[in-house]
């Protein structure tokens, strides 16, 4: 399936990298893993560019990235 993804959550999501994220930020990026049950998924594809959206997948309206995942607790 295929989400918007908050630009500030793709170093996270792809590395597990914190920096410049706030506690608040994690917990919503795990949370939202958890109800989409995408816990040990695996990104397929992010989109070239980004783009701004007032229904990103988590959080406040912000520009993000398509991103695609596979496998996960589905």
């Amino acid at each position: 399936m295929i989400y918007s993804v908050p630009d500030y959550a793709i170093n996270y999501l792809v590395y597990g990298d914190t920096d410049n994220l706030t506690i608040e930020d994690i917990e919503n990026i795990d949370n939202w893993l958890i109800a989409e049950q995408l816990e040990g998924a695996t990104i397929s594809s992010i989109s070239d560019s980004s783009y701004f959206t007032h229904k990103p997948c988590f959080g406040l309206p912000c520009c993000c990235y398509d991103v695609e995942f596979i496998g996960g607790n589905e």
